[in-house]
C-alpha cells in the first residue's frame, strides 16, 4: 500500500496543481488584456496628434490663401501707406513763397482726394 495516495494529500496537491495553473493562466491573461490596452492607447494617441497636426497644416494654409488673396485686392492702398516718400515730396523749395504748412497741406488734400477717387 505504498502506491496509495491519501486523500488529503491528492486533495492538496490537486488544489495546489489548479491554483498556479490559474495564476498562469490570469497572469496571461492580464498581461495580454494589458498589451492590448497599451497598443489601443498608443494607436489612439498617434491618430488624435495626426488629426490635430492635419487641422493645423490646413489652418496655415488658409491663412496664407487669404493672405495672398487680401494682399491682391488691397496692394495699392498698402503701397500707399507703406511706400517712402519721394525725392519730389520731401525736398521742399526754400526760395518759393510757400510754406512748410502750405505744402503739408496740398500733400493732405491729394492724399484725402486720391482716397476718394479709388473708393467711388
Amino acid at each position: 500500500m505504498s502506491n496509495v495516495y491519501s486523500p488529503v494529500k491528492i486533495g492538496t496537491t490537486v488544489l495546489e496543481e489548479c491554483s498556479s495553473n490559474l495564476v498562469n493562466k490570469c497572469s496571461e491573461s492580464v498581461l495580454h488584456n494589458q498589451s492590448s490596452l497599451v497598443s489601443e492607447a498608443l494607436q489612439l494617441a498617434a491618430t488624435g496628434m495626426g488629426i490635430v497636426f492635419i487641422f493645423l497644416a490646413l489652418l496655415v494654409l488658409v491663412v496664407k490663401i487669404t493672405s495672398c488673396i487680401i494682399n491682391k485686392f488691397c496692394r495699392v492702398e498698402t503701397e500707399l501707406h507703406n511706400s517712402p516718400p519721394r525725392q519730389n515730396q520731401t525736398q521742399l523749395n526754400t526760395g518759393s513763397d510757400l510754406q512748410a504748412g502750405d505744402v503739408k497741406a496740398a500733400i493732405f488734400a491729394a492724399i484725402h482726394k486720391f482716397r476718394q477717387k479709388s473708393i467711388n
